[in-house]
């Protein structure tokens, strides 16, 4: 188990520096945008959804040939650090965040036995807590991101909102939520 600050941070950003889709090609396109899942879009063929994008200013296409050498080399010397980096968190094998939540969770008189929301900037940091505190909840567990439906909002909301205190809302006692996503028209 990486650290809690490496593991969603890695995944968020796609970090695979060494698979084919991150390999810096100096012979063809390359695209950046401000879209979470730009390399999913790109792998799918769906040229109309990127032209769009690149027409709204949310992704840029550019040439390799645009780049002058000293960016090439920068690019490069980027790559070498984000292998270091990945190199140094894959061998973290402990996880003092989670550990500290866990233990409040568990033992905190505020928290212990009680519902309890946990907000997080990012929704990898909200999955990796939900696969990661299930246990002590005995999978009483739910996350809620950008990507969560109408019914888990719906769960969520019978679940944690005071209006439904004593209507059977116990089925959930810990909520992830990515802060962007906040389902606060629910409470």
């Amino acid at each position: 188990q990486a650290c809690i600050a490496a593991a969603p941070f890695v995944e968020g950003i796609g970090l695979q520096p060494d698979s084919g889709r991150n390999r810096f090609d100096e012979s063809g396109t390359v695209y950046v945008g401000k879209i979470k899942n730009l390399y999913d879009l790109l792998d799918s063929g769906d040229d109309a959804k990127l032209m769009y994008l690149i027409e709204q200013g949310e992704v840029w296409k550019f040439k390799s040939e645009e780049f002058t050498a000293a960016f090439i080399r920068d690019l490069r010397v980027d790559l070498a650090q984000l292998r270091a980096w990945l190199s140094v968190w894959s061998r973290i094998k402990v996880d003092p965040k989670l550990e500290e939540i866990r233990r409040n969770l568990s033992t905190n008189p505020i928290m212990k036995g009680k519902k309890v929301i946990i907000f997080t900037e990012s929704m990898e940091t909200a999955e990796y807590l939900y696969e990661s505190l299930g246990d002590l909840y005995g999978g009483r567990v739910i996350h809620y991101s950008g990507k969560s439906s109408t019914t888990v909002k719906a769960e969520i909301e019978d679940s944690f909102n005071p209006k439904n205190k004593g209507k059977n809302n116990d089925r959930y006692d810990l909520l992830m939520v990515e802060k962007s996503t906040e389902p606060a028209s629910a409470f």
